[in-house]
């Protein structure tokens, strides 16, 4: 876990060069992939960043990049969870965003921002942008810490989340034994009809955090 932070002043954005990340079974190197949300990703696993920029200055508007890892990436989720018995398809999955302010979680938005972004062609994108629009009464209620004590679960300022809220199956991580004993009772003459594919795991390749200050 970085616990630094390297700022580059460019036009009207600052980007983060180095920061502190934390997902729902602790923290991960942002450096390397990682799993977003956790091996098993449910209703409430989230994702959280934060940098001791955000301590004493809170920021305007915030824009979170994500790069997903190509290997194991669905071309689309609709025929990946084919066989599951729920209904699954690009814009499942849904998360919200809140930010840390006086020991508080404040939300940013309504759940509904979908997870992925689709091509022309409807396929999964290999990347995913969020623009956070910070509400102009949080602006005031940064409060200034020392940098060097960003803690998550300590600090009381300088963290953004993204917590997963939808679908109530997650990624169907739940679902999985069942579709394959399905597919197993599905066999004719000894041969197994056709098996689902596993549940897919979010992975990050890399990622990119830049701001506005507020």
């Amino acid at each position: 876990m970085i616990s630094s932070t390297l700022l580059q002043m460019i036009d009207d954005f600052t980007f983060a060069k180095q920061y502190i990340a934390v997902n729902s079974c602790g923290p991960v190197d942002p450096g390397a992939p990682f799993s977003l949300f956790g091996p098993a990703p449910a209703p409430g696993s989230f994702f959280a960043i934060g940098t001791s920029e955000w301590q004493a200055n809170t920021p305007g508007e915030i824009f979170l990049s994500l790069s997903w890892r190509k290997e194991g990436l669905p071309g689309n989720f609709t025929d990946h969870y084919s066989g599951y018995g729920a209904s699954f398809n690009n814009h499942s999955f849904l998360v919200s965003f809140s930010i840390l302010l006086k020991g508080k979680w404040q939300t940013l938005s309504i759940p509904s921002n979908p997870l992925f972004a689709t091509d022309a062609y409807g396929k999964i994108s290999a990347y995913s942008v969020f623009h956070l629009i910070i509400d102009k009464r949080f602006l005031k209620m940064g409060q200034t810490e020392n940098p060097d004590a960003l803690r998550f679960g300590q600090s009381k300022t300088g963290f953004i989340k993204m917590e997963l809220t939808a679908p109530a199956y997650g990624f169907g991580s739940g679902l999985y034994a069942n579709a394959v004993a399905t597919a197993l009772l599905n066999s004719k003459g000894g041969i197994p009809g056709v098996m689902p594919g596993v549940p897919y795991i979010p992975v990050i390749d890399t990622l990119g955090l830049r701001y506005v200050p507020g």
